[in-house]
């Protein structure tokens, strides 16, 4: 089925692995954005940990042969 990408996302086309998917990502800008607003002072270390736990669990999900 096509995409009319002008209106949604076509949500109806993905999988609960591509939500899962999506969900860690959206967690994984999160806490970059965070880390980014505390640059200067020297980061944030919880969110550096957290990051490294949802870039892991989002690797898990990922297909290798893509």
């Amino acid at each position: 089925k096509e995409c009319d990408w002008s209106s949604d996302v076509c949500s109806s086309d993905l999988t609960i692995d591509d939500f899962n998917r999506l969900g860690l990502l959206v967690q994984c800008v999160y806490k970059l954005t965070r880390y980014a607003s505390q640059f200067a002072e020297g980061g944030h270390i919880d969110s550096a940990h957290d990051l490294c736990v949802y870039a892991s669990m989002l690797e898990e999900l990922t297909d290798p042969h893509v």
